[in-house]
């Protein structure tokens, strides 16, 4: 019985060896990049409430692969949470003119282990309402399908349960909207 007890209890080590070999932890760094992908277009239209729908409708992942230390912190397709605001400001005259800005802000970044990462990055887009006389010109304030945020972690994430591979971290996506100067 007692040879049993210890053939189990080695067993058991070895299998939480290999196990920790699949899947370990890792220490993230503050400011890791985090690419983020937006699933569909917001719009904010220049005369009317626009189509910017709610924080329950917005559908963001990441957008690729984050390796740090050898280790995937966070695979392409994981979730990420983020809240939106709309805002129109109106400056009346003789000529009308009104500014509409929606912002988006990705707060967290959930692994595919469950874990999540705090992160920060606030990106917006600015239209406009401007008439006269002889008309009136419109841009709506749109961040479009497929638009890449670079968030990032905005503290050192210690424990961040990750997978080990051998392949190189991707180059940050051209074209990728950076955080706005709010």
């Amino acid at each position: 019985m007692r040879s049993f007890l210890t053939l189990a209890f080695v067993a058991t080590i070895f299998s939480t060896a290999l196990a920790a070999d699949v899947a370990g932890s890792t220490s993230v760094p503050r400011g890791t990049v985090v690419p983020v992908l937006l699933a569909q277009e917001l719009r904010q239209g220049g005369m009317s409430a626009g189509s910017v729908g709610s924080s329950a409708n917005l559908r963001l992942t990441v957008a690729q692969d984050v390796i740090v230390k050898n280790q995937v912190i966070v695979k392409a397709g994981d979730a990420v949470d983020a809240q939106f605001s709309s805002a129109m400001n109106v400056n009346p005259g003789i000529t009308m003119h009104a500014v509409n800005t929606i912002t988006v802000s990705v707060q967290d970044a959930v692994n595919f282990c469950g874990y999540s990462l705090h992160l920060t990055g606030q990106f917006s887009a600015q239209g406009s309402v401007k008439s006269g006389m002889f008309g009136a010109k419109v841009k709506d304030a749109v961040i479009p399908k497929g638009t890449v945020f670079l968030a990032s972690t905005d503290r050192v994430e210690n424990k961040v349960c990750s997978v080990k591979t051998t392949a190189a971290p991707a180059p940050i996506p051209t074209g990728a909207m950076t955080p706005s100067a709010m």
